[in-house]
């Protein structure tokens, strides 16, 4: 990969070159001064240019001729302290990643592993878009949507997914994955509609894999109440373009940002458990989504904390519902809740758990029959038992 370095500073060049330098098949040319030599290191035509700026210098104005001029060039931005203002300027320029100075050698072979995966891209892709929601609080439909999420991106197809913590008040989905803290959230991104493209998406999300990026809910509880139907409805719209799997962990409330979610996914998931109070509203829910016009194609129900000793059957649930359970994910809560607290998937800590292999199996059922291999969750796993999961397709 031939990477063009542009620094402000020699001293940072230098830095920045030996690091660049150390990664495998990296060629690196590197330019220190004005806006003329950003210029003239662009023409040897790299296939990615990492240009530092800082807050009212030349570099990004310089950048986005660049940019306009070589529409191959993959442009990221390296700052020691960006501010909204150069982050908005830089995305303007055509910007796809930034990355904090001093540069950090896992931090930079992970972006460009991502432009790597990004210039695969299918042409035409039009995603599938995976909703849960819970049928009662309490029910587990984010640690499912969060670990699905990682499920689908371990999968040996090199398929793209997205997480989007739909929760717009108290979402806290990346914490099921990670403790890492987002660059941006939803409410920041659709707060710039009428700019949202790839580069500024791809921007705002915390990626944990080259394949994996997540959109963390709002972290201001007014922000997150100003979102607008519309604004999730041109985001999914864009998502959908971009990755193979968009997965929406929802709340519990049929506002009309959820109903529009809803309405956009492929898929929607109610997640509840074998309890009284969760079969009674998940009928409640059945019947709004009837009243929505949802077909019963489109609600594969998930009992999730399963268990064959509780008071209440899978049988007892279908009948009451009048609808076939899709998947049971078995109760295993000291293994999840140690999962959860550590901010970890439950694929890396536990690989053969039985939770694991339920994830898997809706994994697999999401993949085309074409295309779909035989268990192909299952070499995720380090080792173990190879329990079934009891599922109706």
């Amino acid at each position: 990969m031939k990477i063009a370095l542009y620094c402000l500073q020699a001293a940072t060049a230098a830095d920045a070159r030996t690091l660049l330098e150390s990664l495998p098949g990296a060629s690196v040319s590197v330019a220190t001064g004005d806006a003329r030599a950003l210029e003239q290191l662009a023409a040897g035509n790299p296939d990615v240019l990492l240009c530092e700026a800082a807050p009212g210098s030349h570099t990004v104005a310089a950048l986005a001729r660049v940019s306009a001029s070589r529409p191959p060039l993959t442009p990221m931005l390296l700052s020691r302290a960006p501010t909204p203002e150069l982050l908005i300027e830089a995305m303007r320029a055509g910007v796809r990643e930034v990355l904090p100075l001093p540069l950090d050698r896992v931090t930079v072979a992970a972006a460009l592993e991502r432009l790597r995966v990004q210039a695969q891209t299918v042409p035409g892709r039009h995603g599938k878009v995976l909703a849960f929601i819970p049928c009662k609080g309490g029910s587990g439909a984010t640690f499912l949507a969060t670990n699905l999420a990682w499920t689908l991106a371990q999968a040996p197809d090199n398929a793209r997914v997205l997480l989007v913590d739909l929760h717009l008040q108290f979402g806290d989905a990346a914490l099921f994955l990670t403790s890492e803290t987002p660059p941006s959230n939803l409410a920041q991104l659709v707060h710039n509609t009428d700019r949202l493209d790839a580069a500024l998406l791809s921007s705002s999300l915390l990626w944990l894999t080259p394949r994996l990026g997540v959109l963390a809910s709002a972290d201001d509880l007014g922000a997150g109440l100003e979102i607008q139907p519309g604004q999730v409805e041109a985001l999914l719209a864009l998502a959908r373009q971009e990755f193979d799997f968009v997965v929406l962990d929802l709340g519990r409330t049929l506002d009309p940002v959820t109903v529009k979610a809803l309405d956009a996914a492929d898929r929607i998931y109610p997640v509840l458990q074998a309890t009284l109070p969760f079969v009674r509203d998940s009928r409640r829910l059945l019947d709004a989504f009837q009243s929505l016009g949802y077909p019963n194609e489109r609600v594969s129900l998930i009992v999730n904390r399963a268990s064959k000793h509780g008071d209440i059957r899978q049988q007892d649930i279908e009948r009451s519902l009048g609808r076939d359970i899709a998947y049971s994910v078995p109760n295993n809560y000291p293994l999840v809740a140690s999962s959860v607290n550590q901010g970890l998937p439950l694929a890396k800590l536990a690989p053969s758990s039985p939770v694991v292999q339920a994830l898997g199996q809706i994994a697999t059922d999401l993949k085309p029959q074409a295309d779909k291999p035989a268990s192909w969750w299952q070499r995720l796993r380090l080792g173990g038992r190879n329990e079934t999961v009891a599922a109706k397709a």
